[in-house]
């Protein structure tokens, strides 16, 4: 009996028969094979094995399916022990340390140990298929490239190689063999690979990498973040779970993204590309293709120069962008139409892009080039050139980076999002949203009715001219309502507002703020906090809320009203103060006071100013609520 290196025995019966090719070096013991009549015998002759007894460190391939035959994978008192599922069809990879569940499915069987992998499979009319397999070790991995079986049991590898292990992981190829093959992964990450034939591959769980090779293969990613090629052949690819990455590689495939958000490209053919579930992005390559981003918020990215050819978007669902990547949309882009409900890019030196129902249900809200995005909304009835197109569409929307970005819009009415960085942002005409994101930053609306968010950092808002929205958000901001009637709020943080020009809204919210009115007839409410409110010019309303808040009233102010004045001597917890320095009056005695039969008190200063305290009796008044 002859020692081979590479094994080390412990218990293994294959019964009738077994094909075993170890080279040397393999595993990292050796042993004494145990109770066996395996023979070494020169590549491509029959090696007769009756049975092993032990536990291998090597490669090894089993009998067919044929065969009532099983396979030894749990010895009494050997830790570390694998599973192999029986039946009449297939046997998966069973990771023995998380415990997975096989399944019987077609006439290819896997056999699965720790820490590394058999792979092998047979027909099961009794002749085997030609097939490989890797048994990966540390340090190198033997190959089955072909294998053969008698009638008498005895079977023949006709080829073997040694080759590095680049990793620990397992690796599977089909170099040989036309045949086609099935592969399943584990819950480990493997790289798993087919040959010439059309071969399905399964990632099952693990971060998976597929390879289908030539042929018209079959890849399923299964669970977690996978990676497909299709490489060549019509191939089906599918990434199932998880944020997928998937190549449909030559010819006319089919690649489908799956629930996650997945990255998809056909690559050169006619290929068909869908997004399903998820924020996808995809890309055609060359040939007459088909995109359908699915649900989700999808990114198609539109490429001249990789040989494109007339390819066609559906998309229904989301908030989609179409991106012109690698070439100029401005010069290369010959012109644009509507045709019927699609709207329709024909391209400089041949080919065009489609976008099917653009003016009926499902459209592409943005196009994006150059760092800028633009609204997709306008009527391209009579073809144009793209440069036309876009300024008949004078609306932008633009996305900032996490960086300090300056983006403006144009003329229309643009979406701005500046996302994290102290960006400046501008929309400049029409009515503008912008979303300021993280980070310190400026916006400004510009003109137009428009609306802005300052979300986290300490930002400053301008309305601009136009009736505005401003709404802080967190941290504490500085906020400009302008020209127009505008509405600020506050919202959390410490904030400054100048409701500017028109007859204002402005709104502190919770924090310790400073509002002003200033022009017009002006409503400035405090909300929660300790608050100043000083409503400017024209005859305003000021409601400090909860807190000890201080109403300002100078000269020219005009006719103002107090909603909630607390008074000390009412026993208010939160008594108010009200700032009249600007009148030169030195105690509460020298004010003129009048009571009203509404129950207000109504103060004359001079000059045509007043100050009507709402529910407030002058008798409940003291020096003590005022500031002189």
């Amino acid at each position: 009996m002859v020692q081979k290196p590479g094994i080390f025995v412990d218990e293994f019966s294959f019964n009738e028969f077994l094909a075993e090719a170890v080279l040397p070096g393999l595993g990292p013991r050796q042993g004494d094979p145990a109770d066996s009549q395996n023979e070494e015998a020169p590549e491509g002759s029959p090696v007769p094995v009756d049975s092993i007894e032990g536990r291998a460190e090597g490669a090894f391939s089993t009998d067919s399916a044929a065969q009532p035959n099983s396979v030894r994978t749990d010895p009494e008192g050997v830790a570390n022990k694998d599973d192999l599922t029986e039946g009449g069809g297939e046997l998966w990879l069973l990771n023995p340390e998380i415990g997975d569940a096989g399944a019987d499915m077609s006439p290819t069987r896997t056999l699965s140990r720790e820490p590394h992998s058999e792979y092998f499979s047979t027909d099961e009319s009794g002749s085997s298929e030609p097939a490989s397999g890797a048994d990966k070790t540390d340090d190198e991995a033997t190959e089955f490239d072909d294998e053969d079986e008698s009638d008498d049991g005895d079977a023949t590898v006709t080829s073997a190689s040694e080759t590095p292990a680049a990793d620990p992981d397992p690796v599977v190829d089909e170099e040989v063999s036309d045949d086609p093959v099935i592969l399943h992964g584990t819950s480990a990450d493997e790289e798993l690979s087919g040959g010439a034939g059309a071969d399905e591959i399964y990632g099952e769980g693990g971060d998976d990498t597929l390879h289908g090779g030539q042929g018209d293969d079959r890849l399923n990613g299964g669970w977690h973040d996978d990676t497909l090629f299709g490489d060549d052949g019509d191939d089906y690819l599918f990434g199932s779970y998880g944020n997928d990455t998937q190549w449909g590689g030559a010819g006319n495939d089919e690649v489908r993204g799956g629930y996650g958000d997945d990255t998809l490209y056909g690559g050169a053919g006619d290929d068909f590309v869908q997004g399903f579930k998820g924020h996808d992005t995809l890309s055609g390559g060359a040939g007459n293709d088909t995109l359908d981003g699915g649900a989700g918020d999808d990114t198609f990215i539109v490429d001249v120069h990789s040989g494109a050819g007339d390819d066609l978007i559906t998309d229904t669902d989301g908030s989609d962008s179409l991106k012109f990547d690698g070439l100029d949309p401005f010069a290369e882009i010959w012109q644009v139409a509507r045709q019927g409900d699609n709207l329709v890019f024909d391209y400089e030196d041949g080919g065009s892009l489609t976008i099917s129902d653009f003016y009926g249900v499902g459209y592409i809200e943005k196009a994006t080039y150059d760092g800028q995005s633009y609204l997709l909304n306008g009527d391209a009835s009579t073809p144009v050139s793209f440069a036309d197109f876009m300024a008949a569409n004078p609306d932008r929307y633009v996305d900032g980076t996490d960086d300090a970005d300056v983006l403006s819009g144009a003329a229309g009415d643009d979406v701005i999002h500046g996302l994290a960085g102290d960006d400046d942002l501008s929309g400049l005409d029409g009515t503008d949203t912008i979303y300021a994101g993280s980070g310190d930053d400026t916006a400004d609306g510009g003109s137009g009715a428009d609306v802005l968010y300052g979300g986290f950092g300490e930002d400053t808002l301008r309305g601009g001219a136009g009736d505005d929205q401003l709404l802080g958000e967190f941290n504490n901001d500085q906020m400009y309502g302008d020209g127009g009637d505008d509405y600020l709020f506050g919202s959390f943080g410490n904030d400054h507002q100048w409701g500017g020009e028109g007859n204002d809204n402005v709104r502190g919210g919770y924090g310790n703020d400073t509002l002003y009115g200033d022009a017009g007839d002006d409503i400035v409410e405090g909300f929660s906090g300790n608050d100043v409110l000083d409503g400017g010019a024209g005859n305003d309303t000021l409601g400090g809320g909860t807190g000890r808040d201080t109403f300002i009233m100078k000269r020219g102010y005009g006719s103002d009203v107090v909603s909630d004045f607390a008074t000390l001597s009412a026993g208010a917890i939160y008594a108010d103060k009200i700032d009249i320095s600007d009148f030169g009056f030195t105690d509460f005695g020298d004010l003129v006071k009048e009571d009203t039969l509404d129950g207000d008190t109504l103060l004359q200063l001079g000059g045509g100013d007043q100050l009507r305290l709402v529910g407030v009796d002058s008798h409940d008044l003291q020096d003590a609520d005022f500031l002189f």
